[in-house]
């Protein structure tokens, strides 16, 4: 539960909620930040950032302190960053994210302005802020000891220096590129680093929410140097380190502008994400949507802790192999599904997998894959299915007037049939 008090200072307090045999969730009660902090490690049900938040909290033996004996101090917020279950008093869903700081630079009318934002004098505390972008929207910064020097020389109101200190300042400023994101529109290239091409096309960065996905849109100007930007938002000149080296580049943000929308319109499950902003995928069958779409458009995507939702193959009705034999007024069938050439699932097999899930076109695999079937042959295999019966362990009975109801399936399937059929 996150609360702002009338200062604006923002905390956060656990809660623990169970699923009632109604199907609904109990109100919440509170969980004692001292249980947490020692009984984290049992506790099956915490989600990652659960975990790292709980390691965070501190227990103050200081009698004397305005602080609680056991406390979650601004690090243990910050280490809540993409938490699924963030609500805020009035209950609505509150999404925590790390916001970095970043140097942006300006050239006009004659004079050179640099300004770091967020800045470290813009908090009451020294290593981090917080605040609430919005009611349901809160962005944390933490400061490194990088951060907090160059805040020393660059102060909250931003500097100001003539024009003709402009190539002394942008080549010192180039040097930072590995401490802090920079961006700004400059006209010429600082003599230090390397210009580059700028690369326009959007990544889509994937990162796991809960049991599902959270997924924003980026742009990495300079290839590989890991330093990303909305698409078509900031500065046009941004600096970047890559292999020790001092890189630049000229941003084309209609260009990226573009590209964005483009990713929008072959992506559907990704309409309504802003440039700048995140959606979030509750629910594994809108996971695999997602990354159904985004491989099927050749999109670009980035999973920065690890791909959590993979589709191995993608079957038509051409993939399935079918055997006919005709038995009396039966018919017999047997099938294999192709999956990667080395693999293959069975028809019963097939069936007890899509089981698990009646509603949903991905099949799971035994090692968390998935293969993802076109609606076209979800809806034969059920056809299918309700028509026949099973037969022994591979096979399925057929009756013949049923055989005849489905003649698309075996029109479309690669068939192998005897003379009675």
């Amino acid at each position: 539960m996150l609360s702002v008090d009338r200062f604006g200072v923002v905390s956060v307090a656990p809660k623990e909620q169970r699923a009632l045999k109604s199907g609904k969730w109990s109100k919440g009660r509170a969980v004692a930040l001292k249980r947490l902090q020692a009984q984290a490690g049992t506790m099956d049900f915490l989600v990652a950032q659960d975990r790292a938040a709980a390691a965070r909290i501190v227990h103050n033996t200081d009698r004397w302190s305005p602080q609680p004996p056991f406390h979650l101090p601004p690090g243990g917020i910050y280490a809540l960053a993409g938490h699924p279950y963030v609500f805020n008093e009035a209950g609505d869903p509150v999404e925590i994210v790390r916001r970095d700081p970043e140097l942006v630079l300006s050239e006009q009318a004659g004079v050179m302005r640099a300004k770091v934002e967020p800045h470290v004098d813009d908090s009451y505390l020294r290593n981090y802020r917080i605040v609430m972008a919005s009611d349901v929207r809160c962005e944390v910064t933490r400061f490194t000891k990088s951060h907090k020097k160059l805040c020393e020389v660059v102060p909250a109101g931003g500097l100001e220096l003539p024009i003709d200190a402009r190539d002394r300042l942008v080549d010192a400023i180039s040097a930072l590129a590995g401490e802090i994101r920079i961006q700004g529109a400059l006209e010429d290239a600082a003599r230090s680093a390397t210009l580059v091409d700028s690369d326009p096309r959007p990544w889509v960065r994937l990162e796991p929410h809960g049991p599902g996905l959270t997924a924003s849109v980026v742009v990495e100007p300079v290839p590989d140097s890991g330093t990303y930007f909305p698409p078509g938002i900031g500065g046009t000149t941004v600096f970047a380190t890559r292999g020790g080296e001092s890189i630049q580049a000229s941003r084309d943000l209609a260009t990226e502008a573009g590209g964005f929308q483009e990713l929008l319109q072959a992506c559907p499950m990704l309409a309504g994400i802003d440039p700048d902003g995140s959606l979030a995928y509750l629910e594994p069958h809108d996971c695999l949507e997602l990354v159904d779409q985004l491989e099927a458009a050749g999109a670009r995507c980035l999973w920065p802790q690890g791909q959590s939702f993979r589709i191995v193959a993608r079957a038509d009705a051409a993939s399935l192999r079918v055997s006919v034999k005709s038995a009396a007024d039966w018919f017999r069938a047997s099938g294999e599904l192709d999956i990667d050439g080395d693999r293959s699932l069975g028809l019963l097999r097939l069936f007890e997998l899509m089981d698990r899930n009646p509603a949903s076109r991905f099949v799971p695999l035994e090692d968390g894959a998935f293969v993802s079937l076109t609606t076209a042959l979800q809806r034969q295999l059920a056809d299918l299915r309700s028509l026949s019966a099973p037969s022994g362990k591979k096979q399925l009975r057929l009756h013949r007037t049923a055989a005849a109801a489905l003649p698309d399936f075996f029109d479309d399937v690669e068939l192998t049939s005897d003379t009675g059929w």
